[in-house]
């Protein structure tokens, strides 16, 4: 609350503080581990993800490999920790690892079907299409709009993977600390919005000439000379 009322006394100020939140929410975007297992806590479990922590380590056909901890909150309100590594080019998270050394395909292929895997080069494209349209950027200009929320919340925000050739435009995930819940941008020909998923209702619109204006403002104000 300090701080907001020092900001408040100097615009410039509180722009340069904004542009860093923008950044910030930029580099979630890009972030291909974020985004791998947000995508296969939504996907394998409908839960919110919360983030990852540091874990143990496992030998998967003589290689070491680190399992991550994947904490997140299931629908019923419950946080929990599953189980995430990247192993054969692929995010897999699994509710726990049934031994430390997986040395058989049999042993590897019982810990697939035990979980949700999501091919690496798929998320990593994903994480390239956002870099390139900067969704991180928008979904910042679009958050400082929505009330009740702003960039401070998001955990981490992912581009979803959808193959389906009928669905037009970009779907953002958003996850959001606390019990604030999921939320989705959708980008299409015409505009960007913030919906919520918990009454399919838009909380936050903008035109695509704003989007394009406000980038173009974000670019002058951090050009670097």
């Amino acid at each position: 609350m300090k701080l907001e009322q020092f900001l408040k006394l100097d615009g410039p100020r509180v722009q340069r503080f904004q542009d860093r939140e923008a950044l910030g929410l930029q580099a979630k975007i890009e972030n291909a581990q974020l985004a791998g297992y947000a995508q296969a806590v939504y996907e394998m479990t409908g839960g919110h993800f919360l983030g990852v922590r540091p874990g143990s380590f496992a030998s998967v056909f003589g290689q070491q490999t680190v399992i991550w901890g994947i904490a997140l909150r299931t629908e019923q309100g419950e946080e929990t920790v599953l189980n995430g590594m990247d192993v054969a080019e692929r995010f897999l998270l699994v509710p726990k690892m049934p031994k430390e050394t997986v040395e058989t395909e049999d042993q590897l292929l019982a810990l697939f079907n035990s979980g949700h895997n999501l091919k690496k080069e798929v998320v990593d494209q994903n994480c390239e299409l956002a870099r390139t349209e900067r969704l991180g950027l928008i979904a910042a200009l679009l958050l400082d709009m929505a009330p009740d929320l702003s960039s401070q919340d998001v955990v981490a925000l992912h581009l979803m993977i959808d193959n389906d050739p009928e669905r037009k435009g970009r779907y953002v995930m958003i996850h959001c600390e606390g019990r604030r819940g999921h939320f989705v941008i959708r980008i299409d020909d015409s505009k960007s919005m913030i919906i919520s998923l918990a009454d399919k209702a838009a909380v936050a619109v903008l035109s695509n000439r704003e989007v394009r204006k406000a980038l173009r403002q974000f670019d002058a104000r951090n050009r670097v000379h």
